[in-house]
């Protein structure tokens, strides 16, 4: 990771649940780094694998994963940001269930 230990202002927005000011970078990592990827554009994708690196991003996201993804999302990620297209994943654990509202 680099020296950068305080997290900009401007992803308040892809990491809603909690403060920014209060997030630290090593500590929170398992947070702030799905959020991102799940969240962000492009533009906050490459902040992220800026500061933690793309080997460390990819070991949050497989060790950690967070059911917050669609299945598009969540193909791009594995396959395109982070390169993992030979690893098998439980995609369950990564599949958010929430669609929309029902009517």
């Amino acid at each position: 990771m680099k020296h950068m230990r305080k997290i900009p202002q401007k992803l308040q927005p892809f990491l809603w649940s909690k403060n920014v000011r209060e997030l630290d970078l090593k500590r929170d990592k398992n947070y702030i780094i799905p959020q991102i990827l799940a969240f962000g554009s492009l533009k906050e994708i490459k902040w992220l694998l800026k500061v933690y690196g793309k080997s460390k991003t990819r070991k949050v996201f497989l060790e950690n994963p967070q059911p917050i993804f669609t299945a598009s999302l969540l193909h791009f990620v594995k396959n395109f940001v982070l390169d993992i297209r030979r690893k098998e994943i439980d995609e369950k654990k990564y599949l958010t269930n929430i669609i929309g509202t029902a009517r």
